[in-house]
């Protein structure tokens, strides 16, 4: 992951460099969709103890979930009623919501994991 990192006191603030995806057809090759990750790492010393705390902007996941949500309940809306393919639609939102919160949370605790523990082989 290309990331573009700024540490100030006890703060690490990350950003990925745009991702571009450039049309074949237009001249100009205009951009046509970035994503962005972001959040900020904040390690602290409590008496004897360390607490690492963390922030993550999780506007692409809301974006991807909530598309895939509605082209699902688009898709199911052709077999069922109104009420059930928005039923649908809500309930894979919030699949997708939870799913991609507790793969961030995963991936955060493996990378302080092998930060803290340098022998972490990223099973706990």
């Amino acid at each position: 992951m290309k990331s573009r990192t700024t540490i100030t006191d006890n703060i690490i603030t990350f950003k990925t460099i745009n991702i571009k995806v450039y049309t074949g057809y237009i001249n100009t090759n205009a951009m046509i969709f970035r994503i962005y990750k972001e959040g900020k790492i904040s390690i602290d010393k409590q008496g004897n103890i360390l607490k690492i705390t963390w922030t993550v902007k999780l506007d692409t996941l809301y974006f991807l979930a909530f598309s895939s949500s509605v082209f699902l309940g688009i898709i199911a809306g052709f077999n069922t009623s109104l009420f059930f393919s928005m039923i649908i639609g809500t309930v894979f939102f919030l699949l997708f919501v939870f799913l991609g919160i507790q793969l961030i949370k995963d991936r955060i605790t493996n990378l302080i994991y092998s930060c803290v523990y340098p022998n972490f082989t990223g099973k706990y």
